[in-house]
């Protein structure tokens, strides 16, 4: 029996759900989300702008006008401090920022961030290549983009070879227990037998986008800022050698992967979505793995695949052998992201461009099949739930319900942003990669 055509979700539903959230990104910058996050996040922000550009050079798909990303890209950079660094958040009182709030410009701003610096210089390198005959635009954002590369290669000498972050602790929490990092929660991250990490701490997929940034930065300050090019190619290879000697293990309990971190004590093995995306973080076809390593892409990314995936047919962030702290699961193995599903799926399709893929058809078919299947997967979860919601929790029967957490007097929705900036801008994506490989009907 044939089934409804009504009740079969289309690719036009996807298109529909990704407008919802087209008010949050404008010239003036990205807004995170509706609801609990209304105000800046420079990881909120430049991931959006990022899949945005994706959707436009990839596929030709014009979310919002490119002129209006460009100008969104320079907005963020108002909020960088004297060191070069991206603020992770930045605020108002009435917008809710709950720090410190500077007397003099009503502005709070919390640098608490490692990877956010990457995403701020390839979201210019991005914008530079699309306009590059805006000398408006190049000159007044140069020098941010300098500073933000020379504050890249500072923190790589200074964690010997990684990008490396120490989190400060707030008041009454735990060193070690918040991360700089995309799955910024408490306790996103532990050691394999539950311990806490030694910070300082390297993570696997700021790695990879590091390597990317450093890689842009030295071809456009080639001829504009030579020394600074330099030590950014330097400072890229620097990190491609610490990353195949550190982040690539193969041991007998293992097997052959990559590290989710690395901490004081050494390698983190537990299997996260981050890694997978890590695969694909590449610059011209190049990936932070070296040609011994890379051979084994494929392999370690339907490993990873086949660790986290739910009966849903989307991806866990982490795998079900990952310790966790009872309640705390906003990026645990029972979460499941949309961004983070998108980008695994950017991953795959670009590791077909890698050496040791391209000319495998076998590899490549493979790669493609399997993102294709997320991509519709997640695709459909988002039209499912009507919205562009941040997280979702999976139980242990399958059904996909809003995350909460325990609070300490029980459990309350907790960051329940239905409305969010990048899973708008991952949703904007999916609808023109789909649309691009002929998907016009999802799948229930």
């Amino acid at each position: 029996m044939e089934r409804e055509k009504e009740i079969i979700p289309t690719l036009e539903q996807l298109r529909e759900v990704a407008d919802l959230g087209r008010d949050l990104i404008g010239p003036e910058g990205v807004i995170a989300s509706k609801g609990p996050f209304e105000r800046f996040f420079a990881r909120d922000q430049y991931f959006a702008l990022h899949t945005l550009v994706q959707a436009y050079r990839t596929y030709g798909y014009e979310y919002v006008p490119m002129e209006d990303i460009g100008k969104a890209a320079v907005s963020g950079l108002v909020h960088m401090n004297s060191d070069g660094l991206l603020a992770h958040e930045a605020g108002t009182r009435e917008q809710g920022y709950p720090f410190k709030i500077d007397p003099h410009s009503g502005v709070g701003r919390h640098y608490g961030a490692v990877d956010v610096n990457a995403l701020g210089i390839i979201s210019l390198s991005d914008m530079y290549e699309l306009f590059p005959n805006d000398s408006e635009m190049f000159e007044c954002t140069l020098p941010a983009y300098i500073k933000m590369t020379q504050w890249s290669i500072k923190n790589i000498k200074e964690h010997k070879g990684m990008i490396g972050h120490t989190y400060q602790p707030e008041e009454g929490e735990i060193k070690g227990s918040r991360e700089g990092t995309l799955q910024d929660g408490h306790l996103a991250i532990l050691r394999d037998n539950g311990d806490m990490p030694e910070h300082p701490i390297g993570y696997v997929m700021e790695q990879a986008m590091y390597f990317v940034a450093m890689r842009g930065a030295s071809e456009k300050l080639r001829f504009i800022d030579p020394k600074t090019s330099h030590e950014a190619s330097e400072a890229a290879d620097t990190l491609k050698e610490t990353f195949n000697e550190k982040f690539v293990y193969d041991d007998e309990k293992w097997g052959f992967g990559l590290a989710r971190a690395v901490d004081n004590k050494g390698v983190i093995h537990t299997k996260n979505i981050d890694e997978l995306i890590a695969l694909g973080f590449t610059f011209r076809g190049e990936s932070i793995l070296n040609k011994k390593h890379e051979k084994h892409a494929v392999g370690i990314a339907e490993d990873l695949v086949d660790k986290l995936k739910t009966p849903f047919g989307v991806l866990r962030t982490q795998g079900l052998d990952a310790p966790t702290v009872d309640g705390y699961e906003y990026h645990g193995k029972s979460s499941i992201w949309p961004i983070l599903n998108g980008l695994a799926v950017q991953s795959m399709e670009r590791m077909r461009n890698l050496p040791s893929v391209k000319n495998d058809k076998n590899k490549s078919e493979r790669l493609h099949k399997c993102a294709m299947e997320i991509a519709k997967n997640t695709a459909t979860l988002i039209v499912a739930n009507k919205t562009p919601f941040e997280t979702r929790h999976i139980n242990d029967d399958g059904s996909i319900v809003p995350y909460v957490e325990f609070n300490g007097n029980g459990k309350k929705p907790f960051r329940n942003a239905e409305v969010q900036a990048w899973t708008v801008g991952i949703a904007a994506w999916l609808y023109a990669y789909l649309q691009a490989n002929d998907v016009y009907e999802l799948q229930l």
